[in-house]
């Protein structure tokens, strides 16, 4: 029998260079995870890639627990046997799930886990392939958190939009039916309008942090051209914040205060002061913010008045319906005194621990 020694050997060149060309490029993927376990899934082969993934040096990890890579959610889970039972039964299957790094990190993985056999169909083992895609992941669940922060902001707008027409339409509503003429509309309007979106445009920027009712009072009074050290005595009271509905009635009634007090009250005469002060009363069951408005140098008819306004059912009616509230209006012959309580709640204020419990 004669042998083509010649062609024996260039057959195993050819094996021997196709293996070297595979081993070059096993060691060479660096961005795939590739190794082997033996068939109770102890690491058998450990390739540069692998290395480069996972942390470990092939002499730390060889005849290791291949569970090792799983995360310890996944191994209490037993997803590292559910994945080479998968194998076993189905040739191969996919393993796509965040893993563990000799360092405690975590990689995400795209793999797969493949069941190899010999020529008898008997399993001699396991091949594990995958790359890192841990930037990718991550990427995708910052895109993931940013669209769902997104959503919720636009159901926040959509909310608040909802919100401000129902209050533009009832103030709307409202002024004309306590406005006399139409100029007189006209003027209430706009200026309610106006107090309404100061209060807004605070909110819209930070609506967690409240309103600071200090800078709520100020502004009314700078919109009437009312200044602290001139008509307006003094403005002063511990730095509370309103909630953002809260912020919207009370700045509403402050800003009646005001342009009561341009048109008849303490700003409608040079000798007229106006005094707003607020504390914290604890005295009673429950704490209460005390804010007082006083008027003083102008006098003022001792009855009450015969028209009930929009301004005077706001302060007397609303605050106490929406914010649970009292206020009290006193005409003296010198001037006028307003008095508003409001529970010092998380429903009204924007409160520290501290501040809520009665022992501070």
């Amino acid at each position: 029998m004669n042998i083509d020694i010649d062609a024996q050997k260039r057959t195993e060149a050819a094996l021997r260079e196709s293996e070297e060309r595979l081993r070059l490029i096993v060691e060479s993927a660096r961005d795939y995870a590739i190794l082997t376990t033996s068939p109770d899934n102890k690491v058998v082969d450990w390739y540069a890639g692998a290395a480069a993934v996972y942390g470990y040096a092939a002499d730390e990890i060889r005849g290791r627990d291949a569970a090792i890579l799983f995360t310890p959610e996944d191994r209490e889970a037993g997803e590292h046997v559910k994945k080479v039972e998968i194998a076993r039964k189905e040739g191969s299957t996919p393993n796509v799930r965040w893993h563990m790094r000799k360092d405690g990190r975590y990689v995400f993985i795209e793999g797969r886990t493949i069941a190899l056999r010999n020529v008898r169909g008997e399993i001699q083992g396991y091949l594990k392939i995958g790359q890192d895609v841990t930037e990718r992941k991550r990427a995708d669940e910052v895109l993931k958190a940013s669209e769902k922060h997104a959503k919720l902001l636009l159901a926040e707008l959509q909310h608040r939009v909802r919100n401000t027409l129902g209050v533009i339409r009832s103030i709307a509503r409202r002024t004309a039916a306590t406005s006399e003429t139409a100029e007189d509309y006209a003027m209430h309007l706009e200026g309610r309008i106006d107090s309404f979106a100061r209060v807004q445009a605070v909110v819209t920027r930070d609506p967690a942090a409240g309103l600071n009712l200090e800078m709520i009072v100020a502004d009314e009074l700078r919109a009437v051209a009312a200044h602290e050290g001139e008509q307006v005595k003094s403005v002063s009271g511990p730095e509370v914040r309103l909630q953002p509905k809260a912020a919207e009635t009370m700045a509403l009634a402050i800003h009646e205060l005001a342009t009561n007090a341009v048109k008849y009250g303490a700003l409608s005469a040079a000798e007229g002061r106006i005094q707003v002060t607020w504390a914290i009363d604890r005295s009673g069951h429950e704490p209460q913010l005390v804010f007082q408005w006083i008027e003083t140098g102008v006098p003022l008819a001792t009855q009450q008045p015969r028209r009930r306004g929009f301004g005077l059912e706001l302060i007397e009616r609303t605050l106490s319906y929406e914010l649970g509230g009292e206020a009290k209006l006193d005409f003296t012959p010198d001037g006028l005194r307003c008095t508003i309580s409001l529970p010092l709640d998380h429903q009204t204020f924007v409160l520290e621990p501290a501040s809520y419990s009665r022992e501070h």
